[in-house]
């Protein structure tokens, strides 16, 4: 889809297309090239020459396809051009240094230049807000063929297993798992006290037949035994994608299993039937006749800020791979709320009732949010003390900082901004060391 409105885009003027990362933006290249249309790739894995040549290449005066990544928002483009920011909320797309950033903020203030089209399956909290305050019109494509929803404690379908072994007589099946590893995390068998180090880490099996060790100093326990009641049985309490592997290659033995994450990823998936199971992110393009999504609810419990925001992302965006007709199950209660946004199709709905949340407790994107860290912070309290409607949260330690949160309104944003370089450049005339702070990152933690 994202290809064939690029080629659309390209018969008006050159095309720049946004992606979250590499590993998409080869597939869309790859896609492209199928079709017959050069493309122009800027990725930083690329040789400086390369990437140089390829720079220029993207000014030519007739039109171009450019693929790039939140770096690329800058490049210089013609004003016929297009841009296409590709799944806008994902984490890839904000900057981590200071004072960070996002894609859809830079290419936001371009828009009255250049054709803009945000394209994802989700939508942001940010792009939710402005297509309610109408600043943004909203398409929505028709929808593909229906599809089979199952969830967990249902009282016909609780089993899985069922709906795997019949999307194997039609094809692939892709179960999603929510972390990688092996063991990430067990307990004693006896006392059930979670296996920790002492220095306080957790510790985990990072493969078949080794023996445990500490996430946090790395340290080997070759005779493990639980400090409480010295039992040495392990207990699994989280599996991860390679273990899962195992369990499901000993259940379905008649057909080839592909394991898919961070650290060893497949792009595409093979020819004939599979059972693919893969991290969130990572899953091989391809066809699949079901997909079983696992461990959603302790995605959902996650801390982070946008944690509801991800997982509806990767859902909708691994449902895109889902044959007309296939069938797709989800470990949550057929009454949890999250669930019932993703059964009705409606991301849109769910975003904005996810504002209204935020409004409450003042946060992005009606509200700013800034994390400040350094030597000092206390002392910004009487600076920032002019601006409306402000609140201060902190001094508290963050990654061994100090460091304040700073909540207002998101007309005081500007403001804020201003007085954090003051006080920046009042620093460097002293010498001192300078405050790093963060605008509405992707995380608060």
């Amino acid at each position: 889809m994202v290809a064939a409105i690029a080629l659309e885009r390209s018969q008006t003027g050159s095309v720049l297309v946004l992606l979250p990362n590499e590993r998409e933006m080869s597939l869309l290249e790859m896609t492209l090239r199928e079709i017959g249309y050069p493309v122009i790739p800027i990725a930083s894995t690329a040789g400086k020459s390369d990437r140089y040549q390829n720079y220029l290449k993207s000014r030519s005066a007739k039109p171009v396809i450019v693929l790039g990544t939140r770096s690329s928002a800058l490049l210089s483009l013609s004003p016929d051009a297009t841009v296409l920011v590709v799944d806008d909320m994902d984490e890839s797309h904000y900057e981590r240094h200071s004072p960070t950033w996002n894609t859809r903020d830079l290419i936001k203030l371009r828009e009255d230049d250049l054709s803009v089209i945000y394209l994802s399956t989700s939508i942001s909290l940010e792009t939710a807000r402005r297509v309610s305050q109408n600043s943004l019109p909203l398409y929505r494509f028709p929808a593909p063929q229906p599809l089979r929803f199952h969830s967990a404690n249902s009282p016909q379908e609780s089993d899985y297993f069922s709906i795997i072994r019949e999307g194997l007589t039609k094809g692939s099946v892709l179960v999603s798992v929510g972390a990688t590893g092996y063991v990430t995390s067990f307990s004693c068998q006896k006392c059930r006290n979670v296996a920790l180090c002492s220095c306080g880490g957790k510790l985990y099996f990072p493969a078949r037949g080794v023996t445990p060790r500490c996430a946090t100093c790395a340290t080997e326990f070759l005779e493990w035994s639980c400090p409480w009641c010295q039992e040495s049985k392990p207990r699994i309490v989280k599996s991860g994608v390679i273990r899962r592997a195992e369990e499901f290659g000993r259940a379905f033995p008649r057909y080839p299993i592909i394991t898919s994450s961070a650290t060893n990823s497949v792009s595409q998936l093979a020819d004939g039937p599979h059972l693919v199971l893969s991290t969130p992110g990572v899953e091989p393009r391809g066809e699949y006749a079901a997909i079983i999504f696992l461990d959603l609810e302790g995605r959902l419990l996650r801390t982070t800020l946008r944690a509801t925001e991800e997982l509806r992302l990767h859902i909708l965006r691994t449902l895109s791979m889902l044959r007309g007709g296939g069938e797709a199950y989800f470990a949550l209660p057929p009454s949890d709320p999250f669930l019932q946004s993703i059964l009705r199709g409606k991301p849109l709905g769910a975003a904005e009732r996810e504002v209204t949340e935020r409004d409450a407790a003042h946060l992005p994107p009606d509200y700013c949010a800034v994390i400040i860290s350094g030597e000092g912070v206390e002392n910004l309290k009487e600076v920032l003390s002019n601006v409306p409607h402000i609140e201060l949260l902190g001094p508290f330690l963050r990654e061994s900082k100090k460091t304040i949160l700073v909540k207002a309104p998101l007309e005081s944003q500007a403001k804020i901004v201003q007085l954090l370089s003051h006080v920046n450049r009042v620093n460097s005339m002293r010498k001192e060391p300078l405050l790093a702070y963060q605008i509405n990152p992707y995380s608060l933690n």
